[in-house]
Order: C-alpha cells, then sequence, then structure tokens
C-alpha cells in the first residue's frame, strides 16, 4: 500500500515538476554512414535564456550549455579530451521510501566535463558516488573519443548502464530500471526510436538530426506517425507541440559529432542550436578554438538565442500551438541558411582533419558563422514583422 500510495504521489507531482523535460540519444559509429559517433540532446525547460560557455581549468577545458550567466552549471558539454554529456530527467529514479534529493543535474555534469576523459571514468564518478549519494534523478548519456558510448540511468545511490555498442539508445523522462508504472515522455522516446531506424536505413548522419530529427514536431500514434496533433482555426493549421520531440518547452539542442579517433579529441564537432530547433539555426564550435563567438555567449543573454525566442513568438499561435503556415514562411529561408553552413562546415572539416589547423583559424570560422547566422536571422525578423 506504502509503495503504491509512494507512486500515484510521485506522478502527481512529476506532472508539474520536472525541470528537464528532455528527448535524448546516442548512434554508435557503426550505424551512421560515415563512421561518426553522434550524441544529441533537445533540451526542454521554462529557462529559455541560453548560452554556450568556454570553460577553462587546469588540465581540462570545455564547451558548455549554461542558463543565462550561471556557470555553475552545465546542461550539456564537450571537453579537450573529446568527452562529451548530456542527460534527460528521469524522476522515476527516485526510490520507494527514499528521502529523494533532485535538482544536481548540472553540477555533475560540470563535474564530469572536469575530470572525465572517457566513459568508463564517469561511471568511476558514480561509483564513487554511491554511498555518500547525488542529488540526481537523470538519465546520463556519454561519449568518448574512443568510440564508446553509455546511458547511465541515476538515482541518489545506485545507477543502471546501457552501453550503445554497435547499435543506437534513446531516452526521454523516464528510466527502464525506474521506479513508477507510467512512462513519462514516452511518445518522443517512441517518435524518436522511429525516426533514427527510418535514417538509419537510409544512411543516418549527423545532418539528419540537423534537418529532421531535432525539430521534428509530429506525434507517435500507435504503429505509425501522424501529424494527428494538427487542428484547424480560422482557416489556418496548427500544431499542438506539447508532447512531440520539437516542443513549445525546447529551447536549445546540443549534437555532438565525435570522429572516435584520438588524433582528433579537440575536433569533436558540437553543433549548438540556440532556440527551439523548429525555428533556429545549428552553428558549429569546437572546443579547439578555445573560445565561443559573442552571438552565442555575452552578458546576460546570448544574441541569437533572443532573435530565435523573437521567431518562435511570431511563429506560434499561442504558447503551444504552432502555426504551420508561418512555419512554413520562416523555415525556407531558414533551411537555405543551414544548408550552406552544413556543406562549408563539412568542406573545412575534410580539410583540417588533414592539416591541423591554427585555434585562430577554427575560432575565425565559428565566429564568421555565429555572425552571418546573426544577420541572415535579423534580416529574416525584418520581413516577417512588415
Amino acid at each position: 500500500m506504502r509503495r503504491a500510495f509512494f507512486v500515484f504521489l510521485f506522478l502527481l507531482v512529476l506532472r508539474f515538476s520536472l525541470a528537464e523535460e528532455c528527448t535524448t540519444g546516442i548512434v554508435s559509429h557503426e550505424l551512421t554512414k560515415d563512421g561518426h559517433l553522434i550524441l544529441w540532446k533537445n533540451r526542454d525547460t521554462k529557462n529559455a535564456d541560453n548560452e554556450l560557455h568556454f570553460f577553462d581549468y587546469k588540465g581540462f577545458s570545455f564547451l558548455g550549455v549554461i542558463n543565462a550567466d550561471d556557470t555553475t552549471q552545465v546542461w550539456a558539454g564537450v571537453n579537450n579530451f573529446g568527452f562529451a554529456i548530456m542527460n534527460a530527467e528521469s524522476r522515476d529514479m527516485a526510490k520507494p521510501g527514499e528521502d529523494t534529493k533532485y535538482d544536481g543535474e548540472g553540477f555533475l555534469m560540470k563535474k564530469a566535463l572536469r575530470n572525465c576523459r572517457t566513459v568508463d571514468d564517469f561511471e568511476r564518478i558514480l561509483q564513487e558516488t554511491n554511498q555518500t549519494g547525488r542529488d540526481v534523478t537523470s538519465n546520463f548519456g556519454v561519449v568518448d573519443v574512443y568510440g564508446n558510448g553509455a546511458f547511465f540511468e541515476v538515482g541518489n545511490h545506485e545507477y543502471f548502464r546501457y552501453d550503445v555498442a554497435d547499435t543506437f539508445l534513446v531516452r526521454a523522462n523516464f528510466a527502464f530500471k525506474g521506479y513508477a508504472k507510467e512512462a513519462y515522455g514516452k511518445e518522443r522516446y517512441l517518435r524518436a526510436r522511429y525516426l533514427i531506424s527510418r535514417e538509419i536505413e537510409n544512411g543516418l548522419s549527423c545532418t539528419d538530426f540537423i534537418f529532421k530529427i531535432a525539430r521534428d514536431f509530429y506525434v507517435y500514434s500507435g504503429l505509425s506517425c501522424s501529424p494527428e496533433n494538427a487542428i484547424e482555426k480560422e482557416g489556418r493549421q496548427l500544431v499542438n507541440t506539447s508532447g512531440s520531440i520539437n516542443r513549445f518547452r525546447t529551447v536549445s539542442v546540443a549534437l555532438f559529432e565525435v570522429i572516435p579517433d584520438t588524433a582528433f579529441r579537440e575536433f569533436v564537432t558540437f553543433w549548438y542550436c540556440p532556440g527551439e530547433p523548429s525555428v533556429s539555426v545549428f552553428v558549429p564550435v569546437w572546443v579547439y578554438s578555445r573560445s565561443v563567438p559573442v552571438e552565442l555567449d555575452s552578458i546576460g543573454f546570448s544574441p541569437l538565442n533572443r532573435l530565435f525566442q523573437r521567431l518562435k513568438f511570431y511563429v506560434y499561435d499561442d504558447e503551444r500551438l504552432l502555426d504551420l503556415g508561418k512555419y512554413r514562411r520562416v523555415r525556407t529561408g531558414l533551411d537555405r541558411l543551414q544548408r550552406e553552413i552544413v556543406e562549408k562546415t563539412y568542406r573545412v572539416l575534410k580539410k583540417w582533419t588533414v592539416f591541423t589547423p591554427s585555434r585562430k583559424e577554427v575560432a575565425d570560422y565559428q565566429k564568421k558563422i555565429a555572425k552571418e547566422v546573426y544577420w541572415e536571422v535579423r534580416k529574416l525578423l525584418g520581413e516577417v514583422d512588415k
């Protein structure tokens, strides 16, 4: 009886308290057409003001997604050893009867980026804190430049490891070893699995997350996927994004593309999307540059993040309903820009893997891309505001 009451109470609280309702995944380099390992996170949270920050510590430096001006926590990141990490909150990892503590995920991920070189290093942190305890209930996805990847379902005093091996893994906001019967975010989980499986059959690459998966706003229904969340209103077609991968609460995307070779440990491409992906553009950055473009990290806010928030305000009819007509209007221009960025970036990466560039060259390239995106989005906003 006590366990049943706990589960009921947990489900009630969960609906209103999840801070990080994310959709995440890892794809083995064995499955991608270019042999690259992929780590992905759609970050869903009430904290719309996101930035990208460069951290530099003795022996370790890293890029991390932060809430504006809060450098105490990191919500996804990659370091100079080619170790990358992200999470999706999973409060069903709270054990019945336990005085569970929450919301320490950002601190733990920052600690990992300051100390880990491999997936096994991260597991050692979990082993060391199992007895003393952690303020976390979360699914952590981690990869390294050796080609390893794993999800860890983590509670205050226990964890369970799932290696990606030669397949792919997806997590939303429930754990396979969790204590609740309800799988929160199940529709997003199933939809992401469907999309990744489909793209693997066609030859999956990181660009499939950029152009398709991360910004998907359909819902999963039974054994088929369809836009059942679309409604008609005053002659307009609207989509409710409450339960889709791209949600009304999606504030950024972290997409890590890893070449499984230690020679390229500082060249993990961090495709960072500083806004809701349906109305935003991914910008590539690298730890090797030891910098972040000012458009992604400024005082108090990210200028690009603010522009994408304005685009979101234009596209949404209300908090949860996306106007498909307005979406298509802005997406055409954004897609043109995104394709140019992707093509240029893969050309320059091909060169960099043969001839190692200077840090300045890499920093200048990512600055140029970020500035180009900033001015193109400002131009687009001027057109839609007319």
